[in-house]
Parts: C-alpha cells; sequence; structure tokens
C-alpha cells in the first residue's frame, strides 16, 4: 500500500508504526503536496489536510484517527503588525490548505475582516512582515519560529474562542473504501506509537532541535489523535461557517469510512 504523510513532527504518533509495516510504501511531503499525491493516484492513502475532503467527490477519510486540538496547537500561528480587523493582506504558507481556511473563518467572523491572502515563502518572518500586514505560519517552521517580536495568535486558540469546539487538521483518507484490514494497518500503527512515546520524543527532538518537555506539552495537551464525538462536531462547524461566508461551495458530510 503506498501512502503519503506530512513530514512534521505532529505526524509523528500516526506514522511511527507505518516505518515498519512491510506493506506499506512510505513517503512523506508537504500537507498540500500530500494532497495532490492522493488526488492524482500516485498513493492509495494519503495524510491531507481536513478541507481536501470537500475538493474531491471520491475522497473517504478514515474514521477515529486524525491530527485534531482542543485550545491551542502552538504549531499554527499568524504573526502580525496591525490588529487583526486592521489586517489588509496575509501571506501564508503554500503547503497549508485548512489552516489558510480557518485563518479567513476567524478574521471574518471574529474580527469582521476579509484580507487579501497571497501564498509565498515565510522562512524570514522579518522580511515578511516588512512586506505584509501578517504571516501565516505552520507546522515545524512554526514552533521555530521566534516569537518574541510580533503579536502571535494561536489558530485553535482563537476557534475556541468563537466556538467552544476543538479543531480538526487532517485525517487519513483515500479515494476509496478501505477494506477492513487496510484500515487496522491505520489504527494499529497509533496503537503502536502510543506504547512507543519516549522514542517519539526523541525522534522529535531530533528534527526540531527542541526540548523534552515542550514535546510532552506538545503532544499530551495540545493535540490528540482519536477522534471524538467534540471533534467531528468542531469540523462540522468549521465547514459550515467556511459555506455561508462563501469559501466553501457546499459542504461534503459524507466523507467517512
Amino acid at each position: 500500500m503506498r501512502v503519503a504523510a506530512i513530514r512534521y513532527i505532529n505526524t509523528l504518533p500516526l506514522i511511527y508504526g507505518l516505518e515498519f509495516h512491510p506493506g506499506v510504501d512510505l513517503v512523506l511531503d508537504t500537507p498540500s503536496h500530500c494532497f495532490q499525491k492522493l488526488i492524482e493516484d500516485e498513493v492509495d492513502v494519503a495524510l491531507i489536510p481536513i478541507v481536501g475532503t470537500q475538493m474531491h467527490p471520491e475522497i473517504r477519510a478514515l474514521k477515529g484517527l486524525g491530527i485534531a486540538a482542543a485550545h491551542r496547537t502552538e504549531s499554527v500561528y499568524l504573526f502580525a503588525t496591525k490588529p487583526l480587523d486592521h489586517l489588509q493582506t496575509v501571506l501564508a504558507d503554500p503547503s497549508s490548505l485548512t489552516s489558510v481556511l480557518l485563518a479567513k473563518v476567524i478574521l471574518h467572523e471574529k474580527f469582521g475582516n476579509d484580507p487579501q491572502f497571497l501564498s509565498g515563502t515565510t522562512e524570514n518572518i522579518h522580511d515578511v512582515l516588512r512586506l505584509f500586514d501578517a504571516a501565516l505560519i505552520i507546522g515545524d517552521d512554526a514552533i521555530l519560529t521566534d516569537k518574541s517580536d510580533y503579536d502571535h495568535y494561536d489558530l485553535v486558540t482563537e476557534w475556541y474562542s468563537i466556538t467552544g469546539f476543538p479543531f480538526v487538521f487532517a485525517v487519513w483518507a483515500a479515494k476509496r473504501t478501505l477494506l477492513e484490514d487496510e484500515r487496522e494497518v491505520f489504527h494499529q500503527a497509533y496503537r503502536h506509537a502510543d506504547e512507543n512515546w519516549e522514542r517519539i520524543y526523541q525522534i522529535a527532538a531530533r528534527m526540531l532541535s527542541v526540548d523534552i518537555p515542550f514535546l510532552k506539552r506538545y503532544y499530551n495537551e495540545n493535540l490528540r489523535y482519536h477522534l471524538t464525538r467534540s471533534d467531528y462536531e468542531g469540523l462540522l462547524r468549521f465547514l459550515t461557517l467556511a459555506s455561508d461566508f462563501g469559501y466553501l461551495e457546499k459542504v461534503r458530510k459524507d466523507i467517512w469510512m
């Protein structure tokens, strides 16, 4: 089975066990590229941004597993030089699909603002914020970006303040309904990871040069990988708002397998 997954440390609990599975050919890429690989049939299953489930009629998502956050992420930030209700331009990480839509929903709903979003490299926050009012940075880059010089907003914290719901960022997905034994591969991989947290902390620390206390908070307090009823309710709320505001044509609810 050909599988594509996102190459940030937040995916390690979902992919750690897959690396040892003899029937899985695993490739790592950015969120948007994982989605594209699935659409173009380069892989059988991909860990895709949740908004990708709304962008192709054949996509089905594996229920029960994903990447979600209840109150904060510490890896999806909007950095700004102006109050959020005065933003005119936002430069967004080109690898992001879901976080861009989330930022648009938050700015519209909470701040009454619909700034222009542009896609481009956000490697140097200082250069970016000399040219744009805000920058949307996600994943490992967001964790490592210095947060002392600019106002910064964790998008899940902002989302929770509006809705009281958690937020789902990514799910395993395919363009067909997976067989039961195929679905079990992913559930088994997460169970394997759940038994090896110390090993995951060590891998993540080497990847990003961040300390273990941060990683324990990140994986155990910020993120969760077993989706619950509240996660699905939050997802429906997000998609409904995005549709109401004109960012999605319609909400596709029949996405689970």
